[in-house]
């Protein structure tokens, strides 16, 4: 899902002008990403759960790297770096939904984009969370990195945004 109305550059995602996109992840979130996942070197994480930890793994550091782009953009000393920070934040988030389109992902996203003064897109990104959490059916892995989130307040903090019209 790309969630910008216009056409919009952020940090190693590309159009193809068609509607399909693709990224890369920029040198800043590969070192944040190996980092991470530097603790499952060595570990005997069994054959059949490999892909989904490693997929899973993946998009859950990006949504940390892009919290701590939303941390810097919050105490961000002028306009240009918080928008800097906040683009960051957007663009991690953004790849992390197209590695493991977690639905709270979404809600993350929609909270950077209400940061950010960009409503009218966190309005689109909000409704995208309820409708995608509205029919998600966790696997086991993804109950683990679920762990972290409360959803249920997620789910109220969206519908009461929403229906408010904020």
């Amino acid at each position: 899902m790309w969630p910008f109305k216009k056409k919009k550059e952020l940090c190693g995602i590309r159009g193809d002008g068609k509607g399909a996109y693709t990224f890369e992840l920029t040198e800043e979130e590969e070192e944040w990403v190996n980092a991470e996942l530097s603790v499952f070197q060595g570990s005997g994480i069994h054959k059949d759960y490999y892909e989904e930890i490693k997929r899973c793994s993946l998009a859950r550091s990006l949504v940390t790297y892009s919290s701590s782009q939303k941390s810097n953009a919050l105490c961000a000393d002028d306009k240009s770096r918080q928008k800097e920070c906040f683009d960051k934040a957007i663009a991690a988030m953004t790849k992390s939904l197209s590695i493991n389109p977690l639905p709270i992902y979404y809600y993350a996203l929609a909270e950077l984009f209400t940061l950010a003064n960009r409503k009218d897109i966190a309005v689109d990104v909000y409704k995208k969370f309820l409708e995608e959490q509205s029919r998600f059916s966790p696997s086991v892995i993804e109950k683990v990195m679920l762990a972290e989130w409360d959803v249920e307040e997620a789910i109220r903090t969206a519908t009461s945004i929403l229906s408010s019209g904020r």
